[in-house]
């Protein structure tokens, strides 16, 4: 393995919003930041804000993103894909509203990524999501878009499972393409409490999140990857 490519949305790219501040920002510390250091190799951050599977799937068909000859490729995306349209819910909160890409179109766009990857001859490890935080994201969007939201969130099983489907799908992608998984999600919810790793906004972790995920990425590609391993004392995420 001579590179990392970690490819993603918001989070990859390293997003924080933290207690004291009005607006988000991206921090220097993300994980593939991290991770580089860790590793002491070439990691390339390929975050870009915003971005859903369907809009990564186009950048990497029109080969806006390429990917090296026998490297590895962490692929961390669902997150944007599984929001729904806020305004809309709030015009009719007792109506029928999808996320952005529907689950089933999801599914297939990961498929197609994976394809690519592996036809470049690299190797796809695909990342389960960071779990939401519930009370903070709901306390931005009600802000935004008001209470009746809450009646639209409660029909539908609430936005912790409503985002937890998409997850879902990746580690299922894994299992049945016999691709490596690095499982982000269990590492923050087997902590003692894993809010204290999210940011204020309750989607984007915080530093400490970041280097949570950092230290899993690397406790399994020490496994997997590099000969010999890697020291688990410092690289085991602390509860």
């Amino acid at each position: 393995m001579n590179k990392i490519i970690c490819l993603g949305d918001s989070i990859t790219k390293g997003k924080v919003w933290n207690e004291n501040e009005r607006r988000p920002h991206i921090t220097e510390n993300s994980y593939p930041s991290l991770l580089k250091n860790m590793l002491n190799m070439d990691v390339e951050n390929i975050g870009i804000c915003d971005i859903t599977s369907e809009m990564m799937l186009q950048h990497v068909e029109n080969n806006d993103i390429k990917f090296e000859k026998g490297s590895a490729v962490i692929i961390e995306i669902g997150g944007n894909d599984c929001n729904p349209n806020w305004r809309e819910i709030k015009k009719d909160p007792d109506g029928e509203h999808y996320a952005a890409i529907p689950l089933e179109n999801f599914k297939c766009n990961l498929m197609k990524i994976i394809g690519i990857v592996r036809d470049y001859g690299a190797m796809p490890i695909l990342s389960t999501l960071p779990p939401l935080d519930p009370e903070r994201y709901f306390n931005l969007l009600r802000r935004i878009f008001g209470d009746g939201i809450k009646r639209w969130i409660d029909k539908n099983g609430g936005i912790f499972k409503w985002q937890e489907r998409y997850s879902d799908v990746v580690s299922a992608i894994a299992g049945l393409q016999n691709i490596r998984l690095i499982d982000v999600r269990n590492a923050f919810l087997n902590t003692e409490n894993y809010k204290k790793y999210m940011s204020r906004d309750g989607v984007h972790p915080n530093e400490q999140g970041y280097l949570l995920i950092a230290k899993t990425c690397c406790r399994y590609l020490g496994k997997w990857l590099l000969p010999g391993g890697l020291k688990s004392d410092i690289l085991m995420p602390k509860a």
